[in-house]
């Protein structure tokens, strides 16, 4: 069998760019250039969404940069590329990741061979989970030097073993997450050359950071723990704190707990996905997500609540987030894994039952947050679709807002969009052609925040 995209009039080393588009691809472009900087090839074509590209580059030997370009800046969307050498091997591959512009990836022709390691040689093995290609990872020193790091697009479930070579220290193992909702199921460990743990962890939950303190051969790396002596998991040994201390209530009694343990768990371990609350009919109920779907718990009497109603999602089994806004007497709900629906529900006669009146993926299919103006009859899902629901069981499209987010708030037309990389969007609503106003792009704990 040929290799794929060689054979052509190429004096030198044939490499072929396989390029994989995904959505809002007309956006994208690459680049090669040489450690000078001068340009040896680019792209002047079009592209379209969720579609292969080949190309053939010819380079002479030597190291080059692979340059990823995108006009809008928030990245390729699921877009990547692979270069290939004239014997099938990778050279490069990745992506350009969410609120970017431009990105570069280094690589060689021919590849050089491996540098001896003359201090620690470690080995890292990252398991990856789902959503693996918003995974990352660097190592860092106790000044914050980066000692390794990935430029790696990871595949689903899958598990690397890449070598760290590294000298005696303390040093930081820092996890990422471009969309801001962990790891999903993904994990790591690090390795001496006798099998001995070193390190070990993953992100959970809604975090697009997190970091875990190892040390090589030295006594010197803070101890971490709760250095709080008034919480109930104070640890006198610790010498930094995790921000992991826990208190006793105050002024505060729990009436009732609800749980079902027959659900399954999701990628993150857990059950539930999602909390509203809801006051109706003289009752006041809480509206639960889990994996299955959607638990309606009547907590009119708190010491006495109950599951009134359940209605199963059209997604089921690995749901890592719904969401849910009430209009009316109608409660909405979206999914964002799978094949997933808007659904509607009328709640008008809880707490005796519950009625399926809407249940469609023709305008949202996943969504990983909502919101309703109720004011205008407009639902806002962070897809970027815009419904009009003046007719509450029968929404119609509006228009699109021409990007995603992570969660946003609208108040009489004036909609507040956290949009991860890109900060926080504010823009105008009064008209199908959404206004501009400003935006913050730098604070604090920036990524995927909610409210």
């Amino acid at each position: 069998m040929p290799l794929l995209g060689f054979g052509q009039n190429c004096q030198y080393n044939e490499v072929v760019l396989q390029l994989n588009t995904g959505v809002w691809a007309s956006e994208l472009s690459w680049s090669v250039t040489d450690s000078s900087g001068n340009l040896i090839d680019s792209t002047s074509q079009t592209y379209a969404d969720s579609t292969i590209y080949y190309d053939t580059i010819c380079l002479l030997n030597g190291c080059y940069y692979f340059n990823m370009l995108d006009t809008y800046g928030d990245g390729w969307n699921g877009g990547s590329f692979n270069l290939i050498d004239s014997s099938n091997s990778i050279l490069a591959y990745g992506s350009l990741p969410a609120g970017m512009f431009s990105d570069s990836i280094p690589f060689c022709i021919p590849v050089p061979p491996p540098t001896p390691c003359n201090y620690n040689l470690l080995t890292l093995q990252l398991t990856t989970g789902t959503w693996a290609s918003e995974v990352s990872w660097s190592i860092t020193d106790t000044l914050g030097n980066l000692i390794d790091s990935t430029n790696q697009l990871y595949q689903d479930n899958t598990t690397y073993h890449i070598d760290v070579c590294i000298l005696n220290g303390c040093y930081d193992f820092n996890m990422f997450d471009t969309y801001g909702d962990g790891w999903q199921g993904g994990s790591y460990v690090i390795v001496d050359s006798l099998s001995n743990v070193i390190s070990s962890g993953n992100l959970q939950g809604s975090y697009t950071f997190g970091s875990n303190i190892f040390s090589i051969n030295s006594s010197a790396c803070p101890v971490l723990g709760c250095t709080l002596p008034f919480a109930v998991n104070y640890n006198p040994s610790a010498t930094a704190d995790d921000t992991t201390c826990t208190f006793l209530s105050d002024n505060v009694n729990l009436l009732f707990n609800w749980a079902d343990t027959s659900l399954p768990t999701n990628g993150l371990g857990g059950s539930y996905t999602d909390v509203y609350g809801i006051a109706i009919n003289g009752g006041e109920y809480a509206v639960i997500g889990s994996t299955m779907g959607t638990h309606i718990i009547d907590v009119t009497n708190p010491t006495q609540s109950y599951e009134a109603a359940f209605v199963p999602g059209a997604q089921q089994y690995n749901v890592t987030h719904r969401d849910f806004f009430h209009m009316d007497h109608y409660l909405y709900g979206v999914c964002d894994q799978g094949t997933s629906t808007l659904q509607i529900i009328d709640i008008s006669n809880l707490p005796n039952s519950v009625n399926v009146v809407y249940d469609s993926d023709s305008l949202i299919s996943t969504s990983h947050n909502m919101f309703i103006d109720t004011l205008n009859k407009k639902l806002y899902s962070t897809n970027g679709d815009v419904l009009d629901i003046s007719n509450p069981i029968s929404p119609s499209f509006l228009f699109n807002m021409g990007f995603s987010c992570h969660d946003l708030y609208v108040d009489n037309d004036t909609g507040y969009f956290n949009c991860g990389g890109n900060g926080l969007q504010i823009y105008e609503m009064t008209t199908n052609s959404p206004q501009y106003v400003g935006s913050l792009t730098s604070y604090p704990h920036q990524g995927g925040n909610h409210s």
